[in-house]
């Protein structure tokens, strides 16, 4: 059995504090962990309760052991890159200026000159977050 062992009342606290009130599942999942493990609950036990496999169970104890608080939260870094760097940002809402009823001749453009292949959707997301508006998108 592995259980944390070293948890004093203030870092208790703020464990349950977070388990309940991150705005991150992965965050609240785990600081449960951590406290669960803390409450002498067995990693069969674990994985019941919190649906991972068990060597999510052991990561989760070995960073808790070896980071402590940070390991609760992911990295900068981590998850998809943008497909539109800001080094490309510009060209794109000029290309979408240029053309902005032809899509499809946008995506052509860019995957031309630049080198950047996406979808349609993805286009329309970047081009609505940038504040632009497309009444129809061909």
């Amino acid at each position: 059995m592995r259980y944390i062992t070293n948890l004093n009342f203030e870092t208790l606290h703020l464990l349950n504090r977070i388990s309940k009130y991150s705005k991150k599942p992965q965050v609240r999942q785990r600081a449960m962990c951590i406290v669960f493990s803390f409450n002498k609950l067995s990693i069969s036990q674990l994985i019941t309760i919190l649906k991972v496999h068990r060597n999510t169970i052991y990561n989760y104890l070995n960073n808790w052991e070896n980071h402590g608080l940070l390991s609760l939260y992911n990295y900068k870094g981590q998850g998809r890159k943008c497909i539109i760097t800001p080094d490309n940002e510009q060209f794109v809402m000029e290309t979408v200026n240029e053309f902005p009823n032809q899509l499809k001749k946008v995506i052509n453009i860019l995957e031309s000159e630049k080198g950047i292949k996406l979808s349609i959707d993805t286009l329309k997301l970047f081009v609505k977050k940038n504040g632009f508006y497309l009444e129809t998108c061909s």
